[in-house]
């Protein structure tokens, strides 16, 4: 009887428990996930030929994917429990381990498919953009004005570029940008663009992730999943003749 009541229990626990489970953290939405999982996975795609230390690996991936809610704590002048307690740290560990971390990361091997990258990658846009809601959200509580709200949203969006100067200036020295440096930047001036013309903080949240997930689904179709690079048809085609965001199975 104690094995059937435990099938019983494992039977009625949801998705979501098991994520706050993993996570603990009321402060991301329990789709991060997806954005934990681009992370770990294109980095050790895009990297691969320069190799990374497993140090620099979990620092990147790390930073890239939780610094934006770093320097949101630093504009409000609050510590978010998150990071008092570390458990963003813990289920984020867990993620990179799986994609990292020999046997683990036989998931890496699994997962490392066209149709797999390019759902994550889908999945992943409308992540940052109900992100970045939710950073304007959190910073309208304190301020009111949207100016401000703006601008604090963005410089945590752009929190990523001040990763990759780190570790182009800190960990390993090297004159050029990774390629992730020119993907953020492409998606803030996107998000800039139209959140502008929103002027509504409210908005931002249906209207972010369609244009997100738009975008990213053009780039699957007319550029073989180059990230963001539908942007260069109204932006200027900057640093994209030495680095491309492109990740595919083909790379390891």
């Amino acid at each position: 009887m104690n094995i059937i009541s435990h099938i019983q229990t494992l039977r009625s626990i949801t998705p979501q428990e098991i994520y706050e489970t993993i996570f603990k953290s009321t402060y991301y939405p329990y789709y991060y996930v997806f954005h934990a999982i681009y992370i770990c996975m294109n980095i050790r795609l895009t990297t691969n030929n320069l190799g990374l230390s497993w140090y620099r690996s979990i620092i990147l991936n790390y930073c890239l994917s939780i610094s934006p809610r770093y320097l949101l704590q630093v504009f409000l002048l609050t510590e978010l429990p998150e990071f008092v307690e570390l458990t963003s740290f813990k289920g984020f560990f867990i993620i990179w381990c799986l994609f990292n971390i020999c046997p683990f990361d036989i998931v890496f091997f699994i997962c490392n498919r066209p149709w797999f990258i390019y759902t994550i990658q889908i999945l992943d846009q409308f992540t940052v953009a109900q992100c970045i809601f939710l950073t304007c959200k959190t910073a309208m509580m304190s301020f009111q004005q949207f100016p401000r709200i703006f601008i604090i949203a963005i410089c945590c969006e752009c929190s990523p570029i001040l990763v990759d100067l780190f570790d182009r200036f800190m960990i390993m020295a090297r004159s050029e940008p990774m390629a992730y440096e020119i993907h953020y930047s492409k998606r803030v001036i996107a998000a800039v663009l139209f959140t502008v013309f929103l002027g509504d903080v409210l908005e931002m949240q249906l209207v972010l992730p369609l244009v997100f997930v738009l975008l990213s689904i053009i780039d699957l179709c007319w550029h073989k999943g180059e990230v963001f690079r539908t942007c260069d048809f109204i932006l200027p085609n900057f640093w994209t003749k030495w680095v491309t965001f492109n990740p595919n199975s083909y790379n390891y």
